[in-house]
């Protein structure tokens, strides 16, 4: 089975924020696409026969799923009764008699069909957003679908590729280049590296709760890489405060770490920390190897 996308003309825009205070106002057009199945070059699955089919599933009758979609009984049976002989497997079970003057039930394959046809769509949909983003990367699926789908509670999502693998027994050390350069070190167990599939340049989704992350002075801490989070067990970062928010106990930074990518922090409220937060300097984020959560998709997905 081919899928087969057909697209319109679109407009590309881009909405980034470089700071709190210069933001860009971005315009967007609406697309339209179809999604095509077909099988051995014939039409399998289109918008209309997927509603005549959801039709089917709800009133449980070929004629009144005919006028429900608005086409006629003939083509409504013709459609059927070609994806019913395109598999071993047919999507409708018709009897005579039925409700409507005759009884249609689609099988467990035809509810898989929708479903399927479904989800398709949805993907189908954040191509077609992902087209209007020039700041959005399109070198893998992953990426696609962190920026429009994957909604989680932790406010750091980063896109990266894993640079080396180190095992340490029943826990493994996962090191990870981001697409600005720096380095985050990822502690996992061994059995979570295997089910994942994690290998050298694979592309991973690196996700980190505000929390969890210290800035400090670079005069306090010095280095940035890798090698030094093997040894003290704690990442830095480092980057431009942008943006500072002092609400009662808690004090939330935005650290422009370049390339078009945020690191935000929450920390306590304190004359200190207050004090030493200064929008427009650079600061060291900090954070435990063991705080960061790492998620892949499978590679087949990624070809």
């Amino acid at each position: 089975m081919a899928t087969q996308l057909f697209q319109s003309m679109v407009a590309l825009n881009q909405s980034h924020c470089e700071t709190s205070n210069n933001l860009e106002i971005a315009r967007k057009m609406n697309l339209d696409a179809e999604l095509v199945l077909s099988h051995s070059g014939k039409l399998f699955a289109n918008p209309k026969r997927m509603v005549l089919l959801n039709q089917i599933r709800q009133t449980g009758s070929l004629n009144q799923a005919a006028k429900a979609a608005g086409i006629s009984y003939k083509a409504a049976w013709d459609a059927i009764n070609g994806m019913n002989h395109a598999f071993d497997k047919p999507i409708v079970i018709s009897a005579k008699g039925g409700k409507g003057g005759g009884g249609a039930t689609l099988t467990t394959f035809g509810l898989r069909l929708l479903k399927v046809y479904h989800l398709t769509q949805q993907v189908q949909g954040l191509a077609m957003n992902a087209l209007q983003d020039e700041n959005l990367s399109m070198d893998n699926l992953l990426d696609l679908l962190a920026h429009f789908s994957l909604q989680t509670s932790a406010r750091n999502q980063f896109s990266a590729e894993i640079k080396s693998l180190l095992s340490e027994g029943l826990r493994d050390t996962v090191n990870c280049k981001l697409t600005n350069g720096q380095e985050i070190a990822v502690s996992i167990t061994h059995a979570s590296r295997l089910r994942l599939g994690l290998s050298e340049r694979k592309s991973v989704l690196l996700m980190l709760k505000a929390p969890a992350v210290t800035l400090k002075s670079q005069s306090d801490i010095s280095g940035s890489k890798v090698s030094d989070a093997l040894v003290s067990h704690v990442n830095t970062i480092t980057g431009e405060l942008v943006n500072k928010v002092v609400q009662e106990d808690n004090i939330e930074c935005t650290l422009n770490i370049g390339h078009g990518e945020y690191l935000y922090s929450l920390m306590n409220n304190t004359p200190s920390n207050d004090a030493m937060l200064l929008c427009g300097r650079h600061y060291d984020a900090t954070f435990h190897v063991d705080q960061t959560i790492i998620a892949s998709i499978n590679d087949y997905l990624e070809e």
